[in-house]
């Protein structure tokens, strides 16, 4: 639907420009009309003074009465046209008003600049108001959200170093520092309620800043590594 409402708005854009150029022509025809049924009203009075003083001859002030009147219909009928072309580009910019609008009502403009890394509408699908659709990762430094178990979630502190890793691998895909320590706990959001799981234990949530997040991706999962005092706690 926005490809089609952006197609009719070009649309009427290039008519408006197409009824633009054609009101230049007409106005400067308008004008030339002008300036000939002038130039002829003022040969034809010369000559009836002329025909009074019995130096001109009826015909030639026939002849120039004629072409005055000539002159003065084409004048009064490019007007006209001029007139015409107006109230139809003053329409079409109407029309143009009213597309644009449709336009803006059907475009999703998000709060932030950023990447969109999900869009879940197809094209021609309906997209409703109350309803995610999409996620959009903001232009801002990347992040790691982390949980930590509740048996080491007092050794961690904003400001502390930390290591991110692939799951399982020892090799360090970036660094970054701790800048939040939630201070709570809560449930884990992985494997919680799967059947056969024993254990209870809840996580505190760190988030930490990445120096240099090259070689990872959006969304990816990762194993973090902080640096407490005595040693390194997962």
């Amino acid at each position: 639907p926005n490809d089609c409402v952006a197609s009719i708005a070009r649309s009427d854009i290039a008519v408006i420009g197409t009824w633009r150029d054609n009101i230049r022509i007409d106005q400067a025809a308008v004008k030339e009309y002008e300036v000939r049924y002038q130039s002829a009203a003022t040969k034809l009075d010369r000559l009836q003074h002329l025909l009074q003083k019995g130096a001109e001859t009826q015909q030639d002030v026939d002849n120039a009465r004629t072409d005055m009147l000539a002159f003065e219909a084409n004048w009064q009928k490019l007007s006209d046209i001029a007139t015409v072309s107006e109230s139809k580009l003053a329409e079409d910019k109407a029309q143009l008003e009213v597309t644009l609008r449709q336009r803006d009502q059907k475009l999703v403009r998000a709060p932030v600049k950023g990447t969109i890394i999900l869009m879940d509408p197809q094209p021609g699908s309906a997209v409703d108001t109350r309803v995610s659709f999409g996620e959009l990762s903001p232009a801002a430094p990347l992040i790691t959200l982390c949980e930590i178990d509740e048996l080491f979630a007092s050794r961690v502190h904003v400001g502390q170093k930390a290591y991110i890793r692939n799951p399982g691998s020892a090799d360090t895909l970036a660094t970054g520092t701790v800048y939040f320590a939630s201070s709570y706990l809560r449930q884990k959001s992985l494997f919680t309620g799967e059947a056969g799981e024993k254990e209870d234990r809840r996580v505190r949530v760190v988030k930490i800043l990445l120096d240099h997040p090259h070689n990872l991706l959006i969304n990816s999962r990762v194993e973090c590594v902080i640096e407490v005092k005595n040693s390194p706690q997962k």
